[in-house]
């Protein structure tokens, strides 16, 4: 249990809180979500990923190829 307010951020890049390896899954972007947990509630917010993000089996964000994260 979180007693204060936190972020953490997700993606293949190495300051990323949450670090996943590009040799896991390369649909994981370099900055791809972060969560805001202010307990009970944690709420994701996708960065700008080409794949979005899925939360409960629904996806959220997910940029166009032409579009900047």
């Amino acid at each position: 249990m979180f007693e204060f307010r936190s972020t953490c951020l997700i993606g293949r890049n190495s300051d990323c809180n949450l670090q996943l390896a590009k040799e896991i899954d390369m649909r994981i972007s370099r900055y791809h979500c972060l969560l805001d947990i202010n307990s009970p509630d944690i709420r994701v917010r996708d960065l700008g990923s080409l794949n979005g993000t899925i939360v409960n089996g629904k996806k959220i964000g997910q940029r166009q190829r032409n579009q900047t994260a």
